[in-house]
């Protein structure tokens, strides 16, 4: 039987949030009589289990504050579980946070070059890849451009970009295609539908259901941290 491209059992998320400090002499009584705790214990992820197939793509939906980016952090590694574990088959490209690695002082070409090295590629595929990235883009005539120049939506091409170039196993997207103009948007769809018929296996975060129900296979919908639902497209 073929081992799940990914795969996560028992996830669950604890953040201690921080308490305010009370000047008063009231607020301290208050605080001493709830046990004297200087934080308060949140679960914004408890008990999500799924697997995902090579080739596969997992929509995530829910409210805001339901654990969907939490979710994506687990599972990219950028945060540890407090419970359950994670297991990933090959190498992750993630595109959660746009300006990650960003750096406006440095050219278009080579704010690419340092995004792909991020996603995992060494130096020299990432500098093989820069001329396909910015052409996906469309922005192959700002290559020597500080990036600090591009606007928001500029960034994020290029970012978006470069991680579906990237060549990697599992993609992880967190509302990547909330920007740029439409005509960039069918552009994104299509890359997706792209990488899923080359095998790679994708999660997807999105508040758009019909993008969700075009692109997916099944729908995970979570609600205050917790998997509500997790229903097949078809």
């Amino acid at each position: 039987m073929t081992a799940p491209a990914l795969c996560a059992r028992g996830l669950g998320k604890l953040f201690h949030h921080r308490l305010p400090r009370y000047a008063s002499l009231a607020g301290r009584l208050r605080l001493w009589t709830e046990g004297g705790r200087g934080s308060l214990p949140v679960w914004a992820l408890r008990d999500v289990s799924f697997e995902l197939a090579r080739g596969e793509c997992l929509g995530v939906a829910g409210p805001n504050g339901s654990g969907k980016s939490t979710l994506l952090a687990l599972l990219a590694g950028i945060l540890e579980p407090t419970e359950g574990s994670v297991s990933v088959a090959g190498r992750v490209s993630t595109l959660i946070n746009i300006n990650a690695g960003l750096q406006p002082d440095l050219s278009v070409s080579d704010n690419v070059e340092i995004f792909a090295v991020l996603m995992g590629l060494r130096r020299r595929e990432a500098l093989r890849r820069v001329p396909a990235v910015l052409e996906f883009a469309g922005l192959s005539g700002l290559a020597e451009v500080r990036m600090g120049e591009l606007s928001t939506g500029q960034v994020a091409r290029v970012a978006f970009s470069a991680a579906v170039h990237a060549d990697l196993d599992v993609l992880l997207v967190d509302e990547a295609l909330s920007v740029g103009d439409a005509a960039f948007q069918e552009k994104c769809r299509g890359a997706f539908e792209r990488l899923r018929g080359e095998g790679k296996t994708m999660v997807v975060i999105s508040h758009d259901e019909g993008l969700l129900r075009g692109l997916c296979t099944r729908i995970l919908r979570l609600d205050a941290g917790r998997a509500a639902a997790l229903e097949a497209v078809g």
